[in-house]
């Protein structure tokens, strides 16, 4: 809430509101930071400022800007406009604004800018972007441009109503932000935009984005209404005067929710593996106190599971927290968002999509060893080990199965259980004759064994229902490890049959794909491509290609299906046998 402050028996008058992100919270500013100075001006703007880094910006990369003392930053030309459009704008107005509206620093108030490349500002960014965006929490960003309006006021510029704000624009190459700090917001208008001597009324100030195409727009609520001055107590990620946004493309993103969201949801982390059980925040819609939010996962191979949404922070800033199934199916797949009223009537279903990929290779959860028996030549003694509360603290039993993907379909399906509520003390010991063993799996034929395979550990696969204690909850071994049971048990033939039947249904390389950038920055520019979720967004070795910085996959698959991958080292592409980014092949 905002108190007037009333001096010289009501003479003069003006709104003072609390400071919502204090100044010392902001971006380091002013010339001991390194920044440069507006010069003093109505209406003006700084030079073209080239950036050293492109900065995308609503599907466009621009290599410079400019900063305009009406509170815009602007990247087709200088804008001296002092009075909001409230509408889409043409193509010389493309631009970010944080405060847009009639202010005059010919007497009073600075207008500093910089670019930066310093750690401490770099890491702030970082911070602030992985809080507001969960799905961008491993982003690496490279550059930061840091704007502040300080103490300024309107025109004609002799007033004392001052308004304090900022705006770091930052991106990794590809993606892009937008953050706005506001300190103190006490004035929406100039005189000549209609306001009056405490600078309200008139036309107030707009604050969002403007594609400058004449059609697209993004306005955060209150803009061109007296309700702007309020910009400093609302927030879209539950902290009083302050916003962040995506702006690469021309789906600007806000980081909190809408009440009148449309189009798709975003999900974070957009990728788990087929092993489920994690959680995943969904974020866009916004959720009323009576009502209730549902995450439906379709799996082709498998079942259409509800899972209710817990919901996490208030109803400006709110994101969803669902909990992931097992999953039968590979790749792209189905994710609705049901919101329903307490009755269970359904309100809204937004879509979206979750990516499922295959289980890590090793991920030190379970351990497994297979060794011929000491006792009897013809059995082999299996040991499984695990951490108890992986599982789950109230998890007292649980089951071991052994999956198996098989090569015709490529789904999962339990091959074999190896043991049934055994006491989740972790460890598992028991002693199998080969004829058991290899009745049960090595039957199979050829074409029908999978070459991945894992064994998991999970409590609650009896009576989930009747007994909620033992939810369900998995944790799973290396494929590999599978393999090697399998081998172990029916033999080397077994396994090679397997391999080449997996083989023999490989269709090929896919056809008409696109072509790789050629170099490392033209890959980071090129919005046909993505980060590869498992080669250089989360900090770990690409296992698949070695040696490389990062790859990227294509978005949109070819005619057949296909998908492009390309990979980069020292900002050139890493190519290998057959002409291709792939320098291995694992079977």
């Amino acid at each position: 809430m905002c108190l007037k402050a009333h001096v010289l028996l009501f003479i003069l008058s003006w709104p003072m509101c609390a400071a919502k992100v204090p100044i010392g919270e902001f971006f380091p500013f002013g010339v001991e930071n390194g920044d440069a100075v507006m010069e003093r001006s109505d209406d003006g703007s700084s030079p073209r400022l080239p950036l050293s880094i492109a900065f995308p910006f609503f599907d466009f990369l621009h290599d410079a800007l400019w900063v305009n003392v009406n509170g815009a930053i602007s990247f087709v030309a200088a804008i001296s406009t002092y009075t909001p459009a409230c509408k889409a704008v043409t193509s010389d107005h493309r631009m970010i604004e944080p405060f847009w509206g009639d202010i005059d620093i010919r007497f009073t108030g600075d207008i500093f800018y910089r670019e930066s490349f310093d750690t401490s500002v770099l890491r702030k960014a970082i911070s602030e972007v992985a809080s507001a965006f969960p799905d961008s929490q491993n982003v690496q960003l490279k550059w930061v441009y840091v704007i502040t309006w300080f103490n300024v006021t309107f025109y004609p510029g002799t007033y004392n109503p001052r308004n304090t704000f900022q705006v770091a624009l930052t991106t990794d190459g590809i993606q892009s932000f937008a953050i706005f700090y506001y300190n103190n917001i006490t004035w929406t208008t100039g005189t000549s935009t209609g306001g009056n001597t405490s600078g309200l009324g008139g036309t107030p100030a707009q604050a969002g984005f403007d594609a400058g195409d004449g059609k697209t727009l993004f306005m955060i609520p209150g803009s061109c209404m007296d309700d702007i001055i309020t910009i400093g107590d609302r927030s879209n990620v539950d902290s009083p005067g302050k916003w962040l946004f995506r702006v690469d493309n021309s789906n600007i993103q806000s980081a909190g929710c809408s009440t009148n969201f449309t189009g798709t949801f975003r999900v974070a982390p957009s990728f788990v593996d087929t092993n489920g059980h994690v959680d995943i925040e969904v974020s866009g819609p916004c959720v009323e106190e009576a009502e209730n939010a549902t995450c439906r996962f379709y799996d082709p191979n498998g079942n259409v599971t509800d899972v209710l949404a817990a919901k996490l922070g208030n109803q400006t800033s709110m994101t969803l927290l669902c909990a992931t199934p097992f999953f039968y199916s590979i790749g792209r797949l189905r994710l609705d968002l049901i919101i329903t009223h307490n009755d269970s009537t359904i309100k809204n279903i937004f879509n979206g999509y979750l990516y499922v990929v295959m289980p890590p290779e090793t991920d030190g959860l379970l351990q497994f060893d297979i060794q011929p028996s000491q006792n009897d030549s013809d059995s082999f003694e299996l040991t499984f080990t695990w951490n108890p509360e992986s599982i789950g603290r109230d998890i007292n039993f649980v089951d071991i199965n052994m999956f198996i993907m098989k090569a015709d379909t490529k789904i999962w399906q339990q091959g074999l259980q190896i043991a049934k509520k055994v006491v989740n003390n972790g460890i598992f010991k028991a002693v199998f004759s080969d004829a058991v063993l290899m009745d049960l799996t090595c039957g199979i034929t050829p074409i029908e064994l999978g070459v991945k395979a894992a064994f998991s550990v999970g409590g609650g696969i009896y009576d989930v229902i009747a007994n909620p204690e033992h939810r369900e909850h998995l944790i799973f071994t290396a494929g590999t490890v599978a393999v090697d049971f399998l081998s172990s048990v029916c033999g080397p033939p077994v396994r090679a049959a397997a391999c080449l039947a997996w083989f023999a249904l490989d269709p090929g390389p896919p056809k008409n794909l696109i072509p790789c950038p050629p170099n490392s920055t033209w890959a980071r520019a090129d919005p046909r491509f993505q980060l590869d979720y498992g080669c250089g967004v989360v900090p770990k070795p690409c296992n698949y290609h070695e040696g490389a910085d990062y790859c990227i996959d294509s978005i949109e698959p070819s005619a057949d299906g296909g998908m492009q991958q390309c990979c980069y080292k020292d900002d050139k592409i890493l190519l290998g046998p057959p002409g291709t980014t792939l320098q291995k092949i694992f079977l």
